[in-house]
Formats: structure tokens, C-alpha cells, sequence
């Protein structure tokens, strides 16, 4: 009896370890350039894209974009892209991902995830590429990817 518990804690402690979201982090040099100067840069590659800027504040290093919400025919859900930029002592950190939400008929949201995007992403995924690829023009430094998984 003790050996079948064992064995279903043991099973089900690896079900919900293998359960979570892998996040994703782009991590790059920047120090040749200001907070100011960089956040115009990333501004403009993500107008671009049809993100809006929904945070910027050049003193704290953080920028939050994103698109308006579509609805993907495919999955059901509301669909939102976010990219989210830190500039502090000359290092940036950006995050890319989508934010899925299902809604019931009365509006109330009933579900959803969110994957996060790294250089494994389509190259049709121009969202992805244009606003990284600009980012490692804008710093001049090659962009690093650091995952961890999240609960």
C-alpha cells in the first residue's frame, strides 16, 4: 500500500512540475545609447508592427506595448500580442508574447494562457522578428535568450 502511494506521489508531483509556462527573457548589452534614445528607437519598430505603447517611462527603464485584441478564428479566442522592454545600467530585457482569453456570451472571461516567443518562432511571426532584429541593430550587441519555467 505504502509502495502505491509512493508511486502516485511521485507521478503526480511530475505532472505538476512538467505543468507551467516557459518564459522566455532576450537579454542585451545597450550602454552605448540612453534610455530616451532607445525607447524612441523600439517605439517606432513597434508602430510599425500596430503595437500601442501602453506604459514608457525612460527614468524607471520600462516600456509595455501591445496590439488591439483580435479574435483567432482557429483557437476560439481573443488574442493579444505584448512585448515588454527594461533598460537598467545599460543591460535590456525584453519579453514577447500572446495573451489568449476565452469569454463566455455574457463577456466574462472563462480561460486562457499565454505563450511566450523566442527565436524558435516562425519566421512568418514578423512581429517577433522585425521588433528582435531591431533590437539587436538599435544596442549593437547580439541578443541572448534565457528560459525558466513558470508556475
Amino acid at each position: 500500500m505504502k509502495r502505491v502511494f509512493l508511486i502516485l506521489l511521485i507521478i503526480s508531483s511530475t505532472i505538476l512540475i512538467s505543468c507551467g509556462t516557459t518564459v522566455y527573457q532576450l537579454k542585451s548589452n545597450c550602454d552605448a545609447i540612453s534610455t530616451d534614445e532607445l525607447f524612441k528607437s523600439i517605439t517606432s519598430l513597434l508602430i510599425d508592427e500596430d503595437f500601442i505603447i501602453k506604459q514608457q517611462d525612460s527614468k524607471l527603464g520600462y516600456l509595455q506595448a501591445e496590439t488591439m485584441p483580435k479574435f483567432n478564428f482557429w483557437l476560439g479566442m481573443t488574442e493579444v500580442r505584448v512585448w515588454v522592454f527594461q533598460h537598467v545600467n545599460g543591460k535590456i530585457k525584453a519579453s514577447a508574447k500572446v495573451v489568449y482569453t476565452k469569454s463566455n456570451a455574457f463577456g466574462g472571461t472563462t480561460g486562457g494562457s499565454v505563450t511566450y516567443y523566442n527565436d524558435d518562432a516562425s519566421e512568418d511571426w514578423t512581429w517577433y522578428w522585425n521588433i528582435r532584429n531591431g533590437l539587436e541593430r538599435i544596442c549593437q550587441s547580439k541578443i541572448i535568450i534565457e528560459s525558466k519555467k513558470k508556475r
